[in-house]
């Protein structure tokens, strides 16, 4: 981790400082889904939300999303990722604190399904300028770090958020989320789409950024081409990807609507403690993150497959040992959310390089959109039908079993077609 703060200040790897914007954003946009999440029991009880109500109102922006993956990375490949995440970063900032408006249910789910539009547009861009910014070498790695930054959103929405709302109110530590998307969006103007559109780049980082790829043919394609897309879209492997990425990490959907609710109404413990476990819990995947390159170079030898797998296993066993053996909140905190999250950056980590061993860097934003679409779909389903899975009359965790006993079979479903895929390297 040192190594690779240290790179991102040297004045020579403008790679890394692109690469740090474009996690930022994803801090910064996260956190809304952080905070809300965190404030589950804060909001459900001042809009007097029934528990199918709760699963409703947060399921409500993935409608949205679903659709605006996959246009987002479309129109990441048609115009450039930049144009799109400042239009996003705008967007979620202003709909963060369109949160102090809301005092309905009806309202939340009008807002959270705006919310969506703008949301939907983060993920094909990110993976775009990841896949064109950096070597192939490196892509494994920073992926992986970059859904740790998206993780450690949730880490700083704990105590964040619930001290806020402890001290002022729950709408409140929506308006700071929105202020905190300005950097964001200063730094994002600074940025280009590709590394020779900006001064700062030398030869010799376009030499290393450009390894074993052919910069004037990449050039002369860096358009959206439908024929070409519908090409990458006809090959088995992907198909097969794309139904893994609907199943590998749709599950962690369901901790943040019931993450936080379990630990303040099942354990019943207070604000700071529910906060100092949830963040236990997160910073195993966010930690991680930072050595997943290594995983995949050294352990697996950069083969894709095994290491895609792994998150989604991991996942399910922490759900199901949770569902099954009724820890207490510590361990439970590490099931949930350090099982659950880890299967982010094994899988988000490894499959945008495994999208470009089958297919040109011009066609990852619409590949990444389209497989991110999957997964927020089937996300919705999920979370919509989540609020009848909580088992009524029953009290403490053993409400929630029910939540995490399917949440762990969808991630092991996920296996599957991850190994009737094709092996392919991470470099």
């Amino acid at each position: 981790m040192a190594n690779d703060v240290a790179a991102a200040l040297s004045g020579k790897s403008q790679r890394y400082k692109v690469f740090a914007v474009v996690a930022l954003v994803n801090l910064t946009i996260w956190l809304d889904e952080g905070v809300f999440g965190a404030l589950t029991p804060h909001w459900a009880r001042d809009l007097h939300l029934s528990v199918d109500q709760i699963g409703t109102a947060s399921a409500a922006y993935l409608l949205t999303t679903f659709v605006m993956l996959f246009v987002g990375g479309v129109i990441s490949d048609l115009i450039g990722a930049r144009k799109v995440l400042l239009v996003v970063v705008a967007g979620c900032a202003l709909l963060s604190a369109a949160m102090l408006a809301v005092t309905t249910y009806e309202q939340l789910v009008f807002r959270n399904l705006l919310f969506g539009v703008f949301f939907g547009g983060l993920w094909g861009p990110c993976n775009r300028m990841i896949a064109i910014w950096l070597p192939p070498k490196d892509r494994a790695h920073f992926a992986a770090v970059w859904m740790s930054s998206t993780l450690f959103s949730f880490v700083l929405s704990n105590p964040v958020g619930l001290l806020i709302a402890e001290h002022s109110s729950w709408r409140m530590a929506f308006l700071v989320v929105a202020a905190l998307s300005l950097p964001s969006f200063l730094l994002l103007l600074w940025i280009r789409d590709r590394p020779e559109q900006m001064k700062s780049v030398g030869k010799e980082e376009l030499q290393l950024i450009y390894v074993g790829r052919d910069v004037n043919k990449e050039l002369d394609d860096d358009r959206f081409h439908l024929a070409g897309a519908l090409q990458a879209l006809k090959q088995r492997s992907v198909v097969l990807m794309i139904i893994a990425t609907a199943l590998a990490t749709t599950p962690t959907w369901l901790i943040v609507t019931w993450g936080t609710y379990g630990l303040l109404n099942g354990f019943k413990v207070d604000a700071g403690q529910a906060s100092l476990l949830g963040d236990i819990g997160l910073m195993i995947p966010v930690l991680y993150g930072f050595m997943h390159g290594w995983v995949v170079n050294r352990l697996f030898g950069q083969r894709c497959r095994p290491v895609l797998a792994l998150g989604p296993i991991i996942g399910g066993l922490g759900f199901l040992a949770a569902a099954y053996f009724h820890p207490g909140p510590l361990v439970w905190a590490v099931l949930v959310y350090g099982c659950g999250f880890l299967s982010d950056p094994f899988y988000w980590g490894t499959i945008n390089a495994y999208w470009a061993g089958l297919t040109k860097p011009e066609y990852l934003g619409t590949l990444s959109g389209l497989s991110g679409a999957c997964q927020t779909g089937v996300g919705y389903l999920i979370i919509s039908q989540s609020g009848k899975w909580v088992r009524q009359g029953v009290e403490g965790p053993e409400a929630l079993r029910n939540i995490w006993l399917i949440g762990g079979l969808v991630f092991l479903l996920a296996v599957v077609p991850i190994f009737m895929a094709r092996e392919v390297k991470a470099a």
